[in-house]
C-alpha cells in the first residue's frame, strides 16, 4: 500500500531492514516526516490514493506532530515511535528543520484546495518553527543544530547554500 506508516501514529519509520533481517527501525526524523508529506501528496498526484485518502493519511501525521515535544517550535531529531518521545541526545538539526518547513508549506499549498483547516495546521507548524534560533548572525550562518541538553550550539556552521543546507536557507528567508 503506498505511503501507510507502519508505526500506527501516522508517522513514517527510519527504514526497513531486510538483509540481514532486522525489520523496521522504529524511530524517525523531521526529514523522514516532511518526505512522508510529500510522498502523500505526490501518491495523489498520481493517482495512487484520492484526496479523502490524502487528507486522511496527512491529517492522521499532523494530530501526531502538534503533540510532539519540540524546542522553540522545531521537532527533535529523532523520536521513538512506539512511545512518541524524543531519542536521546536531544538534539535539533537545521537541515532537518528545513526540510520539515519546506515539506509542510509544500503540503499546506496543496492540499488548501481541498482541506483549507489542514492547510492552517500545516502553515501554523511551519511559522512555529523558529529557524532564526539555529542561525548565527556574527557569522552569517546556520550552526549545524543545538544540543538542548548540553544547552549549546553546534561549534560548526553550514555554508548558506549548501546542498544538504540550501532548503533551509530559502524557508528562512
Amino acid at each position: 500500500e503506498v505511503c501507510v506508516p507502519a508505526s500506527g501514529v501516522g508517522l513514517p519509520p527510519d527504514n526497513l531492514q531486510l538483509d540481514p533481517a532486522a525489520g523496521l527501525a522504529m524511530r524517525t526524523s523531521p526529514t523522514n516526516i516532511g518526505f512522508y508529506l510529500i510522498a502523500c501528496a505526490a501518491a495523489r498526484q498520481l493517482g495512487f490514493i484520492r484526496d479523502d485518502e490524502m487528507l486522511k493519511r496527512m491529517r492522521g501525521c499532523m494530530d501526531t506532530l502538534e503533540r510532539l515535544e519540540k524546542w522553540r517550535g522545531q521537532l527533535y531529531n529523532w523520536y521513538d515511535l512506539n512511545t512518541l518521545a524524543p531519542l536521546r541526545p536531544r538534539y535539533v538539526s537545521a537541515v532537518d528543520s528545513g526540510n520539515l518547513a519546506g515539506a509542510l508549506l509544500l503540503c499546506a499549498q496543496y492540499v488548501s484546495a481541498a482541506d483549507a483547516e489542514l492547510s492552517e495546521r500545516l502553515m501554523q507548524l511551519a511559522a512555529g518553527m523558529e529557524l532564526r534560533a539555529l542561525y548565527d548572525a556574527e557569522r552569517d550562518l546556520f550552526h549545524i543544530g543545538m544540543d538542548v541538553e548540553g544547552g549549546r550550539m553546534s561549534a560548526s556552521h553550514y555554508d548558506r547554500y549548501a546542498s544538504e543546507a540550501r532548503l533551509l536557507s530559502y524557508v528562512a528567508i
